[in-house]
């Protein structure tokens, strides 16, 4: 049974689902220090790194600050999630570029280490080129290659595909909008 407006009002100025307890500036911000506290515990990062890839592989879409939808792809005859437009560019060039015969996005899990904490990564694109070989596309602006985080990811990128044998790209600014 659906709450009429009156109840949900109430519920609300009630503090919601937690009460009044809700309602007490002390008690609130006890509750929250407790929650902001759980989430730097380093179990429950690692925990959380591998329930959002799993997440992404299959197929949820969250919501992004980036641009973002579907790209239908004439080679692949399906549409692709995009997370940025950079990557809905990167996907157009894949689309014209006659040695890649496919291509699918976000299909593999890399796990990495960053300060001691045990995490996931996804690649952007997997191309398959004609003459058989493999190549993972990461689609990346060029700010971010200076950050800790995306330096760990992509050292796993690399080791995972030269211990595969396999290639990848990293493809910022300069390779998705070359003129």
């Amino acid at each position: 049974a659906l709450r009429s407006w009156t109840g949900q009002r109430d519920f609300q100025k009630s503090g919601g689902a937690f009460g009044m307890m809700w309602r007490d500036p002390i008690k609130r911000a006890a509750a929250i220090a407790t929650m902001k506290a759980y989430r730097l515990i380093k179990e429950y990062r690692e925990k959380k790194s591998i329930w959002m890839s799993k997440r992404m592989l299959d197929g949820y879409q969250s919501n992004s600050y980036c641009k973002h939808g579907y790209f239908y792809s004439n080679k692949n005859k399906i549409k692709l999630f995009y997370r940025s437009s950079m990557e809905k560019d990167a996907y157009v060039i894949l689309e014209n570029d006659v040695e890649i015969i496919s291509y699918d996005v976000e299909v593999l899990k890399i796990r990495y280490e960053f300060r001691g904490i045990r995490k996931h990564y996804i690649p952007d694109i997997l191309a398959i080129y004609r003459d058989g070989s493999k190549r993972f596309i990461e689609v990346k602006p060029s700010y971010k290659l200076k950050y800790e985080v995306e330096q760990a990811k992509l050292t796993a990128l690399k080791e995972h595909c030269e211990s595969n044998g396999l290639l990848y790209s990293i493809w910022t600014e300069e390779q998705v909008y070359a003129k």
